[in-house]
């Protein structure tokens, strides 16, 4: 049986669990969100400014408080956060939202409860000398699934308002016209244009007042796992492009025990069986790092082979002989980008590569 790249990834596709896109739209007052409201400081400002950021020169005017990084009082709720965040980190589920919408929407039976940010940030938490954090941004600002179309949410994300370096926990918020029309304009387009402006003042986690509204200021939640919906379309798409052949993936399906051929462009790396001699010497690899047989075949098909795929369980040694092929490759006058799912990966390699240094 011919088994292809393309075979995988549509096979893949189908297991893929199909999700809801309402469950998209976070919902701030669950007790899984873990939600902390975190207002405004005037402090974010001023350290923007230090970093070189300079204030806008009046109330409204583009004045950027995030990306950060922000200092954040170390409370008990932040230090939760700051533990989940380290629990799950190579799935960046921490984010930051700016201007949460709250209230009821709609009313008579069709009435709905809302409490959910307009725009927000995968962020990251740190621990600072002298018992602080600090908050950095660790991915692109997104628009809330309420609106639907998302190049406009796409445009409204780029549109973002601060205040201008003027907001306060209890601004009057006809001051700040530019940041309000920009908070209008979003909750518009989310199905909700008519909506009371409120300062950071006002907790939206715990207001009760009647109607909706959309409060200005930052808060800190667990976000949802990435709805599988967009997996599932992305590998249909990917199973129908025409240069599948040239992959790692196909590198590591297509091979001799399931097609005729390999592709001349890519080379599929196994363990050597047991007893079988090492590699030539003479084109053996020179490094810091003691290498098995079958890394120094990687390493030694990775300088003549455009795609090398290595495959294994947990602790089997790949990342170990990742970076034995960048010194290698180094130790030969290439360059070498390595490029990770996530930043504890690259972190990981990086204090290796330090290390065998």
């Amino acid at each position: 049986m011919l088994v292809t790249a393309s075979t995988v990834l549509r096979v893949l596709a189908r297991l893929t669990p199909t999700g809801r896109t309402g469950e998209d739209v976070v919902d701030l007052r669950a007790t899984a969100s873990g939600a902390v409201w975190l207002g405004h400081d005037s402090l974010w400002s001023a350290a923007s400014a230090r970093r070189g950021q300079e204030p806008a020169a009046s109330p409204g005017q583009d004045f950027t408080a995030l990306p950060g990084p922000l200092r954040l009082r170390n409370t008990r709720a932040v230090a939760r956060l700051a533990a989940i965040d380290e629990l799950y980190r190579d799935d960046r589920r921490l984010r930051a939202g700016w201007t949460v919408l709250t209230g009821q929407a709609g009313s008579g039976p069709d009435a709905t409860r809302v409490c959910t940010p307009l725009v927000s940030w995968p962020v990251r938490l740190r621990t600072v000398p002298g018992g602080g954090v600090e908050l950095e941004v660790a991915g692109d600002l997104e628009t809330t699934r309420l609106v639907a179309d998302r190049e406009r949410a796409d445009a409204l994300a780029e549109g973002v308002r601060f205040g201008g370096g003027e907001l306060a926990d209890d601004s009057e918020m006809t001051t700040l016209p530019v940041l309000s029309a920009w908070i209008r304009e979003v909750a518009a387009a989310a199905g909700h244009p008519e909506v009371t402006v409120e300062p950071p003042g006002v907790n939206p986690l715990t207001r009760r007042t009647p109607g909706l509204a959309a409060v200005a200021g930052l808060v800190l939640y667990v976000g949802r796992v990435p709805n599988p919906v967009s997996a599932q379309e992305t590998l249909r798409a990917w199973s129908r492009r025409e240069d599948l052949d040239r992959t790692a993936l196909a590198a590591l399906y297509t091979t001799p025990e399931h097609a005729d051929t390999v592709p001349e462009h890519a080379t599929a790396v196994r363990a050597p069986e047991a007893g079988s001699p090492p590699p030539d010497a003479a084109a053996d690899v020179v490094g810091p790092l003691p290498l098995s047989a079958a890394q120094r075949g990687v390493v030694l098909a990775a300088r003549t082979a455009p795609v090398t795929a290595v495959s294994g369980p947990p602790g089997c040694g790949k990342t170990h002989t990742l970076v034995a092929l960048a010194l290698d490759a180094v130790a030969r006058g290439d360059s070498v980008l390595l490029a990770t799912r996530s930043r504890h990966a690259a972190e990981v390699i990086g204090d290796m590569l330090r290390r065998a240094d």
